[in-house]
């Protein structure tokens, strides 16, 4: 296992670690341009996609798009080789898919499981302000808080059996401390193999 990452026990393949200051790569983005709408609301979140298009009417991925920027390559590169480390991939593995997504204090995204033909393994960037991610199988329900900074890696059950969401709100409450919500930007990998 990775000297950093840790498992969460209560959500079997998941696993949680501190990660790379991602001011950098939030300006980056920024400065390239591209955000677009899920939706045509206002409030709707926005987001980039770099190696495969995912369609939010259809649910499908639509071809590719852009390629992957550069200043993404290194913490693709980083969360191949935790999950190397992890055995949870081999070298034929490619993270060759990108959502990032915008998520401004009250938006969120609601439960779901990604679909199929992103891959057995998903990897997720925390950057700017961090916030609970909410883990559901039936009955069961695990609250994570996922820190400014921080890398969470699906897998196994918690890739293909549980959903993850994140509610719409200001603040989180954490530890029993009310954290509120800033600006918090997800860099999602995925693999695609059509």
């Amino acid at each position: 296992m990775s000297a950093l990452a840790s498992s969460v026990a209560s959500v079997p393949g998941l696993f949680y670690m501190p990660s790379v200051d991602g001011s950098e790569i939030i300006r980056k983005l920024d400065e390239k341009g591209g955000w677009m709408g899920v939706t045509e609301s206002d409030n709707s979140r926005k987001y980039q996609h770099f190696g495969y298009t995912y369609n939010y009417a259809s649910r499908k991925i639509d071809g590719n798009c852009e390629e992957i920027p550069e200043f993404l390559v290194e913490i693709r590169d980083l969360l191949t080789q935790t999950c190397r480390d992890l055995g949870l991939i081999d070298e034929n593995y490619k993270f060759n898919q990108i959502i990032v997504n915008d998520y401004q204090p009250g938006q969120g995204i609601s439960k779901h499981t990604d679909i199929k033909e992103y891959g057995g393994v998903i990897g997720c960037f925390t950057f700017g302000s961090g916030s609970v991610m909410t883990f559901r199988q039936g009955d069961k329900k695990e609250d994570v808080a996922v820190a400014e900074n921080s890398l969470y890696i699906m897998s196994g059950e918690a890739r293909t059996k549980w959903t993850h969401e994140m509610a719409a709100r200001k603040s989180d409450t954490v530890g029993g401390r009310k954290i509120q919500r800033g600006r918090r930007v997800s860099v999602t990998f995925r693999m695609v193999d059509l």
